[in-house]
C-alpha cells in the first residue's frame, strides 16, 4: 500500500484525488444526472426507465440512475452472459440486481461528506439457503455478502449518505494507473501488478453456471491483460516501482495477454462461498505477474486478527521492486522484537531464493545463473515488545499486532505470512460477536498459500492534517468507518515479488466462513481460534 518512505496508500475508502486532479477529473466525468450507457449490459439496464427521487439523488433499486459527477476510468464494457434457466425451486440460484456506488470530491469530504456523485449499476445476485453474495462488472468485484439467516451484511462497503469512494493519491506513483485508486470495498481478484492490480476500474466480463439440478451455481468473471484492455484504461501508467524507476512506465509489468479469471461458487447445504482465483497463460512461455484476492472487513478497536500464524515478513528491497522500510520505521523499530530475515533458517524456501516459480528482480534484469535472494524482517507471533511493557501500561492496553486498530503506527503498515500461511485459516472479529473467516488449504513447500496484512493502524495517533501535509498526502485517505484488508494470494510472496506463470492454466481455491457469534471482544487468542476451528472445519473438509 506504500510506496518507499511514502505514507500508506489503500483501500477500501478509494482514494483521492488532490484538488486539481479531481477538478480535471471532473471535465471528462459525468455531470448531473443521466441515464447509464447501454449496449453491453442485458439485465438492468436495458429495461430501465428513469425515475424521479426525492432531492434528485440516485438510490439503491434505481436502475440506470446517474448523478452528480462520476471520476473517469477505463472505457472498456463489460460482456454479460446470459442467466441460464433457472427452476423456482432449486437450492442456488442466480437473479438480477443493482448496486449504488457513491462518491465525494476529496479528502475533506470523507467525514461529513457531501456525497458529489451516485450511480446504480448493474449487479447480480448469486445465492443458496444460507449465503447471499452480490457481485458487480466494475473490478469484477463482489460487493455483497449477507447472512441470510440474519439478513447481516459481513462486508465492509464504502457507501453512505455522506461518505463515498474518492481519488486517492493521482500521480504519486502509488497504484499502476496515475489517475489514482477509487475503490467501493468488497472481494475481487487483483490482476497483473501490486497495489490493488491493473484493472481494478474495469468493466470485467461476467458469465453464469448453474447445475440442472440447482444444487450449485457460480458467477465467473474475467478479463484478458491485453494491448486492447491497456489502451482502453485511458490511462499513461505510472513509472515508480512498477518501471524501476526509469522513464518507461509499467516495464516491469509488460503485457501477458493472459485472461485472469475470479470464480464464486455456492453449492446446497453449504454455509460458506467456494472461491477460485485462475491465471490462464495463452502464450507458450512463462509470464511474471501477481495475482491477489483483496478483502475488505468492518473492524472495531476490539477487533482481533485470528490465525496460527508463527512469524511474519516485512518486506525489504533484495528480490522486490520496493522496500518497505517505511513500515519497519513506524511501526516495528523501538515497539516491537524483530529479526533480520536473512539469519532466518527458513529464508531458503524457494519461494524466497530466488529459483523458479518466484522470480525476483534481479533474475529477470540481469537474467544471470546467481540467486536473487529476498530479504526482509521477520517479528514473531505474538510479537515481543521490544523493551517489555511499561510497568504504568495495563498489559491489555499495551500495542498488539492481533488487533488491526491497535498497530502503534500512524501511517499504518504491511506484514506478510512467513514462510508462507501457517493452519489453515487467516479470521478477523469484527468486535460484535460476529467475524470472518478466509480458508485455505494447509500450505507446503510445493503448493503454498500467502497472505498480506493491512490495517490503518491505531486511530489515536493518527492525524489527517498533519498526514495531508505530506507530498503526496497518501495517509489523508483514512476512511471514515474503518476496515481491515488482508490479501490472499498462492503464488506472490508479497507486493512487487512477481511470480513466473508457466504456460496454461494456474489457480488456487479458498473458501469463506461466515462466524456469526462467538468471537466476544473479551476473548483472548486461544479462545478466538477455538471458536473459528470449529467454525472452518466443513470448508476444510471440502478441499480434499
Amino acid at each position: 500500500m506504500r510506496i518507499n518512505s511514502l505514507a500508506p496508500i489503500v483501500l477500501a475508502l478509494s482514494l483521492v484525488h488532490g484538488s486539481g486532479a479531481f477538478d480535471s477529473a471532473a471535465k471528462k466525468g459525468i455531470d448531473k444526472r443521466e441515464p447509464a450507457l447501454k449496449g453491453t449490459k442485458k439485465a438492468a439496464s436495458d429495461k430501465s426507465s428513469h425515475r424521479s427521487l426525492k432531492g434528485g439523488k440516485c438510490e439503491e433499486g434505481d436502475e440506470g440512475c446517474v448523478w452528480g459527477t462520476i471520476p473517469p476510468r477505463s472505457e472498456r464494457k463489460g460482456k454479460v452472459g446470459e442467466i441460464p434457466e433457472q427452476n423456482k425451486d432449486s437450492a442456488v440460484k442466480i437473479s438480477t440486481s443493482t448496486k449504488l456506488l457513491t462518491y465525494v470530491e476529496s479528502i475533506d469530504n470523507i467525514e461529513d461528506g457531501p456525497v458529489s456523485g451516485m450511480e446504480v449499476v448493474d449487479a447480480w445476485v448469486l445465492e443458496n439457503e444460507y449465503i447471499k453474495i452480490k457481485g458487480v462488472l466494475l473490478g469484477g468485484n463482489l460487493m455483497g455478502f449477507e447472512d441470510k439467516e440474519t439478513g447481516e451484511e459481513y462486508l465492509w462497503l464504502n457507501q453512505g449518505e455522506t461518505t463515498g469512494a474518492v481519488g486517492y493519491a493521482a500521480n504519486s506513483n502509488a497504484f499502476p494507473l496515475t489517475r489514482g485508486l477509487f475503490l467501493h470495498g468488497g472481494i475481487r481478484m487483483a490482476a497483473v501488478t501490486a497495489e490493488h492490480g491493473l484493472y481494478y476500474d474495469t468493466e470485467w466480463d461476467i458469465d453464469f453456471r448453474v447445475t440442472q439440478s440447482g444444487n450449485k451455481g457460480s458467477m465467473i468473471f474475467s478479463i484478458k491483460d491485453d494491448k486492447k484492455a491497456r489502451e482502453l484504461l485511458n490511462d499513461p501508467l505510472s513509472t515508480g516501482g512498477f518501471s524501476s524507476w526509469l522513464p518507461d512506465p509499467m516495464s516491469n509489468y509488460p503485457i501477458t495477454d493472459a485472461k485472469f479469471i475470479f470464480k464464486v461458487t455456492l453449492r446446497k447445504g453449504e454455509k460458506f462461498l467456494r472461491t477460485e482465483c485462475i491465471v490462464d497463460n495463452t502464450r507458450d512461455t512463462a509470464i511474471a505477474a501477481e495475482a491477489w484476492m483483496p478483502q475488505t472487513w468492518p473492524v472495531t478497536k476490539d477487533s482481533q486478527i485470528i490465525s496460527h500464524q508463527k512469524k511474519r515478513r516485512v518486506k525489504a528491497g533484495s528480490g522486490a521492486y520496493v522496500s518497505d522500510a517505511w513500515v519497519m520505521n513506524d511501526l516495528i523499530n523501538g515497539k516491537f522484537v524483530a529479526s533480520e530475515m536473512m539469519l532466518d533458517n527458513e529464508r531458503g524456501l524457494p519461494a524466497y531464493d530466488g529459483t523458479a516459480p518466484y522470480l525476483t528482480p534481479f533474475q529477470r534484469e540481469v537474467k544471470a545463473d546467481k540467486p536473487g535472494y529476498k530479504n526482509g524482517w521477520i517479528v514473531g507471533f505474538p510479537p515481543s515488545p521490544y523493551a517489555g511493557v511499561p510497568p504504568d501500561v495495563d498489559a491489555k492496553q499495551a500495542p498488539n499486532l492481533d488487533k488491526p486498530l491497535s498497530w502503534p503506527s500512524p501511517s499504518g503498515g504491511i506484514m506478510y505470512d512467513y514462510p508462507m500461511m501457517d493452519g489453515n485459516y487467516h479470521a478477523v472479529s469484527f468486535g460484535d460477536g460476529r467475524g470472518v473467516a478466509y480458508v485455505a488449504p494447509e500450505s507446503t513447500t510445493e503448493s503454498p498459500h500467502f497472505t498480506k496484512m493491512w490495517s490503518w493502524g491505531d486511530p489515536d495517533v493518527y492525524n489527517r492534517t498533519a498526514a495531508a501535509l505530506l507530498d503526496p498526502p497518501l495517509a489523508a485517505g483514512r476512511p471514515k468507518e474503518e476496515y481491515y484488508e488482508p490479501w490472499a494470494s498462492a503464488f506472490n510472496t508479497a507486493f512487487f515479488e512477481l511470480y513466473q506463470f508457466p504456460p496454461g492454466r494456474s489457480s488456487w481455491e479458498a473458501r469463506f466462513v461466515l462466524i456469526g457469534e462467538g468471537l466476544d471482544a473479551d476473548k483472548n487468542q486461544l479462545e478466538l481460534r477455538e471458536v473459528v476451528d470449529q467454525a472452518v472445519e466443513d470448508a476444510v473438509k471440502s478441499f480434499e
